[in-house]
Formats: C-alpha cells, structure tokens, sequence
C-alpha cells in the first residue's frame, strides 16, 4: 500500500513489486498533466530496467479502461483456470 502517491513512493513501490513478480516489457500510466514534457522519476525507472512506458494519450481516458479490463481478463483466466498452482506455473 502506497502512504503517498508521489514519485519516490510509487517507485519503491513498484521495485518491491517487481522484486516479487517480475520486471515487465511494457508499463502503461498517465503522463504528467502539470507537466506533460518532463521526463519524470518513474519514467527513468522503467529506462534502467528495460521498461518501455506506453502512455495513455490525454484526452482518451477510456483507453485506460481498456487496459484495465484486459489485466482484469487475464487474471481471472489464469487465477480461474485451475491450471496454474503457484507462480512457478504461471
């Protein structure tokens, strides 16, 4: 759980996530609307690791709900599928 959304905390928090579950291809966030041409610490994390950051484009917020739904999707298929046991399976 994050105790604040600033860059330092969302960055920590996705090193101990992915510490646990792996380093993704792709990340897929919001850019900055304060700021929408900076290159922020989030950003650089995903560089150093490999990360390409896909961004969703402002003005089509729906697209995030794309996303969202396809994560949802899958995990239900993999979680459902009786299949995988541990995440060695998976």
């Amino acid at each position: 759980m994050l105790k604040s959304q600033n860059s330092d905390n969302i960055c920590n928090s996705l090193i101990r996530f992915w510490k646990t579950a792996g380093i993704p291809d792709f990340l897929s966030f919001w850019g900055s609307l304060k700021k929408p041409n900076a290159v922020g610490k989030i950003i650089h994390l995903c560089f150093f690791f490999g990360i390409t950051p896909v961004f969703i484009p402002v003005k089509e917020p729906w697209r995030n709900g794309i996303v969202a739904h396809f994560n949802n999707t899958m995990q239900k298929a993999i979680l459902n599928s009786g299949y995988y046991i541990s995440l060695d399976d998976v």
